[in-house]
């Protein structure tokens, strides 16, 4: 029997090895990339969430703050001001549940989720030759300016986390 070669040719073993290894290779890389941009879109997108809560909280608590009249009390991780109407405003953190909740007239909001850290610090306003200077204020009925600073951060997909930026804000009670 004569047998044509051109018709009996295919791949040799090398030859179908080396492919398959390039095809492994290149559909790996492109599994990684694949990989790559969601986790970078998924913090992405944690990094707003963050972001936005953080800017509405904080608009919320500005607001707030300014319209008070005293400092009731405080602690680093709780602040007790008196609003304008006489009711009592309190701003608690807890760091168990990473949580800020404001409360008023027995009402409790949450403000922010996924708090690391959230500390408040009172302090006394002084003009000193045309300059506002603060100080850590030491007398509880003295307090008119309020600082806040927090951290937050958001659980992805891995061992990391999305972290949001350090935010630290004062606040000055405009009716005291």
């Amino acid at each position: 029997m004569f047998f044509n070669r051109k018709v009996a040719e295919g791949f040799t073993l090398v030859e179908s090895l080396v492919a398959l290894g390039l095809t492994a290779l290149l559909l790996s890389a492109v599994v990684s990339i694949t990989l790559f941009t969601t986790r970078s879109l998924a913090g992405l997108a944690n990094h707003t969430d963050l972001d936005q809560a953080d800017r509405l909280a904080l608009d919320r608590m500005t607001r707030e703050i300014r319209r008070c009249t005293a400092v009731a009390a405080f602690q680093i991780n709780r602040l007790d001001l008196l609003d304008f109407e006489g009711q009592r405003l309190v701003y608690q953190y807890d760091p168990s549940t990473r949580k800020l909740v404001q409360t008023r007239a027995g009402v409790a909001q949450t403000l922010l989720r996924d708090c690391d850290r959230f500390e408040f610090t009172v302090f006394n306003s002084e003009i000193t030759d045309g300059n506002m200077n603060l100080v850590v204020a030491a007398n509880p009925t003295a307090r008119n300016v309020i600082g806040l600073r927090w951290d937050c951060s958001k659980a992805m997909t891995g061992p990391s986390r999305s972290q949001g930026a350090g935010h630290s804000v004062t606040v000055v009670i405009r009716n005291n």
